[in-house]
């Protein structure tokens, strides 16, 4: 959380997270909304992809700015 904080206060458009090995949906909304900025993970997109796919549009709560839209 605080490698991602410290990376989000730089001047920066938004933080990826992109191993797959690391726990990250807990921190999320934290970091978020620390650093103002959107924070997406690599199993987050993979998730939220597949399910646009296949139709689902709901927003979730919680998971990040990504799943808001």
């Amino acid at each position: 959380m605080r490698a991602a904080i410290d990376i989000g206060r730089r001047d920066v458009e938004a933080v990826f997270l992109s191993c797959t090995a690391l726990r990250c949906s807990g921190i999320i909304d934290a970091v978020e909304a620390t650093i103002g900025k959107p924070v997406v993970t690599s199993n987050q997109a993979l998730a939220w992809d597949a399910l646009r796919k296949a139709g689902e549009t709901q927003s979730v709560p919680g998971a990040g700015r990504l799943w808001m839209h």
